[in-house]
């Protein structure tokens, strides 16, 4: 069974404020590559496994 945390918006709304100003993304490119190539590792690992 996975454990999940839920987040709320409002725990922190100075923070909600302040990424709401900057108009920004929080995942930019690099972010996104790295992720989903750690994403790829561990699906092929899992895979090697059987």
């Amino acid at each position: 069974m996975t454990m999940m945390t839920a987040m709320r918006n409002e725990w922190n709304p100075d923070l909600n404020l302040a990424f709401a100003q900057a108009r920004e993304s929080l995942a930019d490119e690099q972010f996104t590559a790295t992720l989903l190539l750690k994403i790829d590792r561990a699906r092929r690992s899992r895979l090697s496994r059987r």
